[in-house]
């Protein structure tokens, strides 16, 4: 009953604001068209289609709709999604869809990351500032049969802006605070893009870039600084189009990034023996750590235009590296510090030939995929007692087909599969002692490889215009791989993949000539072969095995209404149960138990008023249930649930916009991930908090 309370009066908050501006400015209507929903087209399978004719869970948000909910990065994207939580640790970033998760210490997650066609391989990557994108779309449940492994639970496509023949161009800048106990924290971020034509429908050339900086809203007390959180990104990417003739486009992108940051983020949150910090934007570090990354990219298209088909193909080349230190102790015993070093490059090609959008009876599409993969690890443990040199290799092919027959123009049965080969070479250089001053140096590698066939299959019937009915099975696989954190052993040194099958039913509906959308989703997981890891006093990695089976079941609803010209209503709302079925470990058996970094329920509700006049406002907010931090359940590292309430208001006009924001209205306090401190003498949780209440100022000059 609190939590109704809570929640009912913070959507009244919201809605007080906007509505208080909707009497003020209100206006005469427009043209009836105004009143209808904006069509969203995706590209999730591949082709352009209607994101509400798409037989897949999945959620598309555009341009205007990231600037409108000041949608900064994935992470933040990911709120307004049902049943999805980024688990944010320190460097790791693993998005967490209808309870499959992957691993601490893997550097892969059950989530594919793409931009413009290309796959960021690392976890540590998928936190992406959203900058001058065109959309962004987030399909749930596996994707294997088009994306291939590591999306055995969903995938995250980010499309950037394309320059064309319209000349654009805007320069953003915003300054915020962050409300915290040890004053008000500022931080800036500065962007700019231009876009246009080079010679008129031929030749198009674009540049953007962004940067952000600030102090961070985290203070380590114990060495008295005020920079524990600290930021700072610079962006740049640029891309040409070249129209080569009617029927060929050649493209080619570049992005580089850099990002300077720290990560005294953790702190203790519950303890038996009164050792919690009181404070969310206070902790207590023996150490200033550090998380330097970057990278780049390049992409080079060529698409060609048949008569009868379309056929593409897509060079990618993706580099990372990454820097960081992060101290062990979080304030109790100064266990030392650890250090961690990722240099990764990858280069991928992909051709796929597909029909021509006009042939609704058959749709089809082929393709084949080829990536190499080079990944180096340097892992130094509890300040160099223990040192991990490891090298990985990684080449794959893949083969794939996916086809649509429409029978009565209302019934459509889909098939796909994709034969996907992997193999793996890895070796490991250890050198260090354990607890007990015992040497435990060794020299050890194994190669690995695995053939999967990733079939799905659907079923979608159009009951009317606006009614659409589906359901799909499909397979999903995350790539077994190398426990570079604390294998000491070759045995102990490899894992297994793991694999879901997803069985969903789902309905999307379109209402009153297209003012109100309504979908609802029903799924069940079941998970074999899962990765699992076992920790030791401290955090530590002993082991990751393949020793567990669980399942996931849910719902997810989505709703959108256009009450009125410029007068949106939008929610949604997810709910999973998840189970273990089986995992064995030692003594203990975890069998019944929900599994860890799975929210209960999540959900989003808002309001959103623009005045033709240009004034406009808007409110979210956004809910996430409880959940645990590791598979024991224990109380000391459940995380409660909690709600952020975020506002904006402004005015946008065609050259400029000006916009007043306030994110987490209440300060509400919450964590983006919790673990075990492992003490033998009482129960100590660490978590890393979320961010406090940040007031802001953006101003845009678009010319």
């Amino acid at each position: 009953m609190r939590l109704f309370k809570k929640i009912v009066f913070r959507i009244s908050v919201g809605l007080s604001v906007l509505f208080m501006m909707a009497s003020l400015c209100h206006g005469e209507e427009g043209p009836q068209k105004e009143r209808k929903l904006e069509t969203i087209t995706v590209t999730a399978q591949k082709r352009e289609e209607n994101v509400q004719k798409v037989p897949v869970s999945m959620d598309a948000f555009d341009a205007v709709e990231i600037e409108s909910a000041g949608m900064d990065t994935t992470a933040e994207m990911t709120r307004y999604v049902p049943n999805v939580f980024f688990k944010k640790a320190t460097m790791e970033n693993i998005i967490v869809v209808r309870g499959v998760s992957s691993v601490d210490a893997s550097t892969v997650g059950p989530v594919g990351v793409y931009i413009d066609d290309v796959n960021y391989p690392l976890h540590f990557m998928h936190n992406i500032d959203l900058f001058d994108v065109e959309r962004v779309e987030l399909l749930r449940g596996p994707q294997g049969t088009l994306y291939g492994r590591n999306t055995e639970s969903g995938v995250l496509n980010v499309v950037t802006r394309k320059p064309d023949n319209e000349f654009r161009g805007s320069i953003t800048g915003t300054y915020s605070v962050y409300d915290t106990s040890h004053g008000a924290v500022p931080e800036w971020r500065t962007g700019m893009g231009v876009s246009g034509p080079v010679i008129k429908d031929r030749l198009f050339m674009g540049i953007s870039a962004r940067m952000e900086q600030g102090d961070g809203f985290m203070e380590n007390t114990r060495l008295d600084s005020e920079d524990a959180a600290e930021t700072d990104h610079r962006n740049l990417r640029g891309s040409v189009r070249w129209m080569a003739s009617d029927r060929l486009e050649l493209s080619f992108m570049a992005d580089y990034g850099k990002f300077d940051d720290k990560q005294g983020l953790y702190r203790i949150f519950s303890s038996e023996g009164g050792l919690k910090n009181d404070d969310h934007t206070e902790m207590r570090g023996f150490y200033d750590t550090k998380l330097d990354q970057e990278g780049s990219g390049q992409i080079f298209k060529a698409g060609y235009d048949a008569d009868s088909f379309d056929l593409l193909a897509i060079t990618g080349r993706r580099e990372y590296k990454q820097d960081s230190i992060l101290g062990t102790g979080v304030g109790l015993s100064d266990y030392g510090d650890n250090k961690w070093r990722f240099d990764d490059t990858m280069l991928s090609q992909e051709v796929r030939i597909s029909s021509k959008n006009e042939n609704r009876k058959l749709e089809w599409l082929l393709g084949v995929y080829g990536f190499k993969e080079e990944t180096d690890i340097y892992f130094s443990k509890f300040s160099d007692r223990q040192i991990r040199n490891t090298d990985m290799e990684k080449t794959g092919m893949a083969v794939f087909a996916q086809a649509t027959l429409t029978l009565f123009d209302r019934l459509h049965f889909t098939a796909g599969g994709r034969y996907d080969h992997l193999e793996l070479e890895g070796s490991q250089d250890l050198k260090g002692t354990d607890w007990g001053g015992n040497d435990i140096s060794g020299d050890y590698s194994r190669d690995l490889d695995y053939d999967e066939f990733l079939p799905k299959a659907v079923i979608s019937f159009d009951a009317t215009g606006d009614i659409m009915l589906y359901t799909s099975v499909a397979k999903g696989y995350l790539e077994g791989g190398y426990n570079y954190a604390q294998a000491s052993e070759a045995d102990g040194f490899v894992f297994d993949p793991e694999y879901t099958w997803n069985y969903e039913f789902g309905v999307k509906t379109n209402w009153f000539d297209n003012r109100l959308l309504a979908n609802c989703s029903l799924y069940h997981i079941t998970m074999d072969d899962k990765q699992v890891s076992e920790y030791t006093a401290g955090g530590g990695i002993a082991q990751i095995s393949n020793a567990a089976k669980a399942n996931s079941r849910g719902v997810e609803l989505e709703v959108r209404a256009r009450v009125a010209q410029g007068l949106d209503l939008f929610g949604s709302f997810g709910y999973v149960d998840t189970e273990i079925d089986e995992w064995e470990a030692g003594s203990s058996d975890f069998s019944g138990n929900k599994m860890p970094n799975t929210p209960e329920y999540t959900y989003s509700a808002g309001v959103q008023y623009r005045h033709v006049n240009g004034f406009f406002g808007r409110a979210d907010l956004l809910g996430t249930g409880e959940m645990y931090g590791n598979v024991q359940n224990d109380s000391h590292v459940k995380l409660d649930a909690y709600e952020l309430l975020n506002l904006r208001c402004g005015y946008e006009s065609e050259s400029y916009d000006i916009v007043l924001w306030c994110k987490n209205v209440f300060d509400e306090e919450f964590y983006t991930s919790s673990f075990d401190y492992g003490d033998p003498h009482e129960a100590i949780g660490v978590a890393q908090n979320g961010e406090p209440r940040e007031i802001g100022v953006t101003v845009t000059y678009r010319f």
